[in-house]
């Protein structure tokens, strides 16, 4: 596997990857944070996409992933100033989703946040992450139609059934994996 295709697994992964980032974050911890679903960090977290002063072209993700995440103007900016970018700024910018106050709360909550997802359904949790990146890259009307492919093939799920009799019964859904 090339360098390039290891950088793209969070992509191919059925389940919402999540980055907690406290420290720098910078080179390859860069490629690999934008390259995943949601990205949280500590307060002292720090971006900074430094490949232009290094006399090198990002070439393993970031130029391609970071403008659908914070817009082709800010991606340009960070790419060619190299500027760090607070953690505060970060949030601002829709780098990230959420900053927490310390190293501690970020990983308690990045934790209770992955718990919360494992609870769902992982037929349903799967199509919306495929939806989702599916669109990206196509018309409304094309992810219109995928994603009428895909819920006319999972309407007939078992977890399906599960959540709509843990929705009647008031209880948490127990979903098979």
């Amino acid at each position: 596997m090339d360098v390039q295709d290891a950088f793209s697994w969070g992509q191919r992964c059925h389940k919402p990857i999540i980055a907690a980032v406290h420290g720098m974050c910078v080179g390859a911890g860069l490629d690999l944070a934008v390259a995943c679903d949601l990205r949280y960090a500590s307060s002292e977290a720090t971006f900074v996409l430094k490949r232009l002063d290094l006399a090198v072209t990002g070439d393993v993700g970031v130029l391609q992933r970071l403008p659908g995440i914070v817009g082709e103007g800010v991606t340009r900016e960070l790419a060619y100033t190299c500027r760090p970018v607070t953690a505060g700024e970060a949030a601002q910018l829709k780098l990230i989703n959420r900053s927490y106050d310390s190293p501690g709360q970020l990983e308690q909550e990045v934790f209770a946040l992955a718990h919360e997802l494992a609870g769902k359904s992982p037929l349903a949790l799967r199509g919306t992450k495929h939806a989702i990146t599916y669109a990206r890259d196509r018309s409304v009307a094309d992810g219109l139609k995928q994603v009428a492919t895909w819920n006319a093939a999972t309407l007939i799920s078992d977890d399906l059934d599960e959540a709509l009799a843990a929705f009647r019964e008031k209880r948490p859904a127990r979903f098979a994996d």
